[in-house]
Formats: structure tokens, sequence, C-alpha cells
């Protein structure tokens, strides 16, 4: 019987990691193996091309969103094969979202990504 028990605690120990887990709702990092570097804070180590697009972007975003950008909530990173990318972490209502702009090796902007990065409390 004490065997039974120890499997279902084990079980459903099991069960509320993954479900805990999954409701995360974060899912896989984009930038996952590439190299951080600088914030906005300390200058763009990128080309003016690059450093202009962001801070477009930037402009364009819902006043409720661009309100809470900061330079040191703008990371630079690389990959490793020649592209770069930039990510504005924004706290908005508990959450903090991230805007992810990746650019080719030209420093043409290839996509943009917009995901949960985390959670905070006020």
């Amino acid at each position: 019987m004490l065997m039974r028990n120890e499997i279902k605690i084990v079980a459903a120990a099991a069960i509320l990691v993954l479900a805990i887990g999954c409701a995360t709702g974060l899912g896989h990092n984009p930038l996952e193996g590439w190299k951080g570097g600088a914030t906005a804070m300390e200058g763009s180590p990128y080309n003016k091309a690059i450093t202009r697009d962001y801070m477009e972007y930037v402009q364009k975003l819902p006043s409720e969103e661009k309100q809470y950008v900061r330079d040191y909530n703008i990371k630079f990173f690389e990959d490793g094969t020649g592209r770069h990318a930039v990510k504005i972490a924004i706290p908005l209502t508990g959450i903090w979202w991230e805007h992810i702009i990746i650019y080719d090796r030209a420093d043409h902007r290839m996509k943009v990504i917009k995901r949960k990065g985390g959670w905070y409390r006020s």
C-alpha cells in the first residue's frame, strides 16, 4: 500500500510540474544561443541603419507601450554568423513584453517577434 501512495505522490508532483511549465506560455526563446552584448544605454554597437530602424520601430509602437521603453531595456545580440538582433523589453500590466527585431548579415530587417518574456509584480 505504501508503495502505491508514493507512486501517486510522485505522479501528482510530475503532473503539477508539467502543468506549471506549460502554463507559463513563454515558449521557445528565439535568441537562445545568441550572444548578448551592450544595452542602448551604453550605445548601439551596430551601424546607423540598424540604429535608425529600431528607433523608428519604437516610435511606431502604441503610446501605452512606447512610454515604458527605456535605453536599459534595449539590448543588442549577435548569433555568430553575422546576423544581429535588438530586443526591446517593455513592462506592461504585469508582463514583460519582448519585441525582438532580427537583421540579416546585410543589416536588413528579417522579422519581428513579439512575445511574453516573463512576469513582474508592481
